[in-house]
């Protein structure tokens, strides 16, 4: 760790913010235009710094939580290492242009392990050597939360793609045979050489690999083509696209988070159907806050009270917090909303953690989803229970005991937390 790890992520949300700085040459649109070549260098650079500096951070942290014993600053380490991860997600998001059905599209809720034990020499060897060509980022998947293809993601300006690294003796006969058995007219006998070699392990290594690689094909294929077999859903899968126009929370985040700051509470509601409440005010207790949550509703936004006693809710109560998205990969990092990196900071640590508070109306919703021209419905209840008997990572969303789902024709686009077509 740093010696001030704030004043360190500070710099982080920086770079991911303004990556090529704070160059009076880009303040404006039509001024980075007219210096195109250069802004492109230097925000590399910067993507570049973030992702070294969250590598750094995240390596430290992992060995300090190694040696302490499981206790409240243990749970602050790991707390931090989630954070770090998920600078390297925003840099993943911003490459991605800040698409989230294409983020979706790379990530398996894969656990992570220690960085150390990923073997990051190689990796910095790999990253190095990638970035000697002008303009390219490289990012090393194990060091984010939500990239689960191949080992680096490899970004420039009009291009990504996937490499998974291919070293070792075992790797480098896999791929040694796999040539042999395109040349030769015995196709076979590479094959049965290197089983005689390398046995049943080198087997499962061949396999591994060759796996891993269909998977990276199959991602960089939809990616380009917006369509086709999803490895991780398991299904195909076309974009749907609409021409509703669409609101986003970060459109007001920064003027809610300021009129709290000086009324104690500030709430908007976007797209007609989420609430967000920002709540600064003075409680004794977390039940305290969430009553001040449903006042807050209550005054301002009947309908989607109504909404919840149609459903069959007693009370209101919080679809969660902004900060917590810390523990959600597939959320959009907070790090890329139009905040100051102060008040990120706050959300993160200070007084804004745990008081930037969401709400849901699904009765809205559902309309705007007409409006699309799709239909919105709701499962079984026997349909969530089944969903409830999965390990958590492979659930559908349940709310109230049913599973949304939004359909356009006989697709479905939307159910629970999967997005898809086909």
């Amino acid at each position: 760790m740093t010696d001030d790890p704030i004043e360190s992520l500070r710099t982080a949300i920086s770079l991911i913010q303004k990556p090529a700085g704070e160059d009076a040459r880009y303040r404006s649109l039509d001024s980075i235009n007219l210096h195109r070549t250069d802004f492109v260098r230097d925000a590399t650079l910067g993507l570049r710094r973030a992702h070294r500096l969250a590598i750094a951070e995240i390596l430290s942290l992992e060995a300090a939580l190694a040696q302490v014993p499981c206790s409240d600053f243990s749970s602050y380490l790991a707390y931090m290492t989630r954070v770090w991860r998920r600078v390297n997600d925003a840099l993943i998001w911003i490459a991605l242009r800040h698409q989230r059905h294409v983020v979706k599209r790379i990530y398996a809720a894969r656990a992570r392990g220690p960085l150390a034990a990923c073997n990051p020499p190689s990796i910095f060897a790999a990253i190095a050597h990638l970035e000697k060509a002008p303009h390219v980022v490289a990012i090393w998947n194990d060091a984010s939360s939500i990239a689960d293809v191949a080992d680096l993601a490899v970004f420039s300006p009009n291009h990504y793609t996937f490499l998974e690294l291919k070293e070792g003796k075992v790797n480098e006969a896999i791929f040694e045979t796999v040539d042999r058995m395109k040349t030769e007219e015995d196709t076979q006998a590479p094959v049965f050489e290197f089983l005689d070699r390398y046995g049943e392990k080198g087997a499962k290594q061949a396999e591994r690999i060759f796996r891993q690689d269909a998977t990276a094909r199959q991602v960089i294929y939809f990616l380009t083509n917006g369509k086709g077999h999803d490895p991780f859903l398991k299904r195909h899968v076309n974009l749907v696209d609409t021409d509703v126009p669409e609101e986003h929370f970060d459109d007001v985040m920064r003027d809610v988070v300021a009129e709290a700051q000086t009324r104690g509470v500030a709430s908007r509601l976007v797209d007609n159907c989420l609430a967000v409440v920002v709540d600064l005010r003075s409680y004794n207790s977390r039940a305290e806050l969430i009553e001040g949550f449903r006042r807050e509703l209550l005054e301002r936004y009947v309908s989607l009270v109504a909404s919840e006693t149609a459903l069959g809710e007693s009370e209101i109560h919080p679809i969660g917090s902004l900060d917590a998205g810390m523990s959600y990969p597939i959320s959009r990092p907070l790090f890329l909303l139009n905040l100051a990196p102060d008040d990120i900071l706050d959300i993160l640590h200070g007084r804004l953690k745990g008081r930037v508070l969401y709400a849901f109306d699904w009765q809205a919703f559902g309309a705007l989803v007409e409006k699309a021209g799709g239909q919105f419905k709701w499962s079984s209840a026997k349909e969530a229970r089944r969903e409830r008997g999965k390990r958590p990572a492979e659930r559908l969303l349940t709310v109230h005991g049913r599973i949304p789902t939004v359909q356009v024709d006989n697709g479905t686009v939307y159910e629970g937390a999967l997005s898809s077509k086909g």
